[in-house]
């Protein structure tokens, strides 16, 4: 046993070095250009394949006295911390840009055909979930809740990454939101099932939704005015905070029924970078989520548990274990 953990040792130390080599090559590329995207995709492989080297880890740890018990503790927790700096909903891993196949799935499942007419042609309207209202498709992005770039570890074990479960309408800031964990979906296991907003981040509450889509996204004239219109109430435009505690909705032909558990890792990790941010007011009070669904047998089920047992303790040392 102890053998076969020094070779794992081995291995995660052999990707550390390889992270340290890419890293040191970071400095002398052009950020957004071609080479440093590819420098990107590279620290993004090395990063998965430790946390699989690290899973793979803790699975040889036998536990058959205490001292083993701590170790597999001090195991599992290093997991966690990979998992946390790994899959982090960010600004790097925000989507830039759309699967049409995945989109049509979304649009087929959660919105109906609906078009206006402009002085410049026809503009095609998707529904958002979130804002419950048709909006200009081109500013309503298919948002994958588990991000492409993670779909090689797969570490909550989803057969497709364009999965239309794994996928929700959102209006492009709002996805932005989500994106960066300022926005969170929290799924609730009441009859029927149910999928709440919750605001992460207090500094956006009074943004207006128009502004952030503007700094997003560059649209034409005719599909802001659509934007505009739909997102004024009483004469003042809504804003992030008024999104706070509304439901998904669905106009198309499935009720919303997102992976439960996507949206609940991405909830625990919000929960986590919101206390690193100061986010949260001392004292405040959390929703907690009743159910990430699947059954008891569950490989990925085992790895949830496990990610909320560990999440708090694991926090302070992510930075120092993962490059």
């Amino acid at each position: 046993m102890d053998a076969k953990i020094a070779e794992m040792d081995a291995k995660i130390a052999k990707v550390e070095r390889e992270v340290a080599e890419v890293e040191a090559q970071l400095p002398y590329v052009q950020p957004g250009d071609q080479g440093w995207l590819r420098l990107q995709e590279q620290l993004v492989a090395l990063r998965q394949e430790k946390v699989l080297l690290v899973k793979q880890q803790v699975g040889a740890i036998g536990a058959k006295n205490l001292e083993d018990l701590r170790q597999q503790l001090q195991g599992f927790t290093m997991l966690v911390s990979v998992v946390l700096q790994v899959f982090d909903y960010t600004e790097d891993t925000a989507s830039t840009s759309t699967v049409p196949e995945f989109k049509d799935q979304l649009r087929a499942a959660y919105s109906t055909e609906q078009s206006v007419v402009s002085s410049t042609g026809t503009i095609d309207l998707t529904y958002c979930m979130i804002s419950h209202q048709y909006l200009p498709s081109r500013g309503v992005t298919a948002s994958h809740l588990w991000k492409r770039r993670w779909a090689k570890t797969n570490f909550l074990e989803l057969e497709d990454i364009h999965d239309w479960q794994n996928g929700l309408l959102l209006a492009k800031p709002l996805e932005w939101a989500f994106d960066t964990s300022r926005l969170s979906i929290i799924p609730f296991s009441n009859t029927p099932r149910s999928y709440q907003v919750y605001v992460m981040d207090p500094s956006i509450k009074d943004t207006p939704l128009l502004d952030k889509l503007k700094e997003l996204q560059v649209l034409s004239a005719e599909e802001l005015q659509i934007f505009e219109s739909a997102w004024k109430k009483d004469g003042k435009q809504l804003t992030f905070g008024d999104m706070h505690g509304r439901k998904l909705e669905s106009k198309g032909e499935e009720v919303p029924q997102p992976y439960r558990r996507v949206l609940c890792f991405q909830y625990g990790r919000a929960l986590h970078k919101a206390r690193e941010e100061g986010w949260l007011a001392p004292g405040v009070s959390l929703p907690k989520m009743d159910d990430y669904g699947g059954s008891e047998g569950s490989g990925w089920r085992s790895q949830m548990d496990l990610f909320f047992l560990c999440k708090d303790r694991a926090g302070g040392a992510a930075h120092a274990v993962v490059r």
